[in-house]
């Protein structure tokens, strides 16, 4: 295994040396500029490793121009994250709750909020 495959590109690049003629010590060369990138330009560059998958943010939306056609009842989702499958080792680590009100008639959501 190489160097290169155990800091997962992370780290910054080594600077290598070169001996001075008169001393023979070493002397560091320029390193070349690492140009910085956005964070969507990085997601996508590491999306193109087969052992990555990059998941983005979700912008909740709250608040829809829909006028509902038909009753608008109030539904509550809950979402779970755990620390596995498997209900007798794993825990609970994250609850999040969502209220959205939904055209009953075409089924879309009429409004959301979170939390209760």
């Amino acid at each position: 295994m190489t160097d290169e495959q155990l800091n997962f590109g992370f780290d910054p690049p080594v600077v290598p040396t070169t001996r001075t003629a008169k001393s023979g010590a070493r002397s560091p060369k320029t390193p070349k500029p690492v140009a910085a990138a956005d964070p969507e330009t990085m997601a996508r560059e590491l999306e193109r490793h087969p052992d990555y998958r990059v998941l983005r943010r979700l912008v909740p939306q709250l608040h829809f121009d829909r006028v509902p056609q038909g009753k608008v009842v109030k539904l509550l989702v809950l979402d779970t994250e755990t620390t596995g499958l498997d209900q007798s080792r794993d825990k609970i680590i994250e609850l999040a709750l969502l209220r959205v009100e939904v055209d009953s008639a075409s089924g879309t959501a009429h409004r959301g909020r979170r939390g209760l």
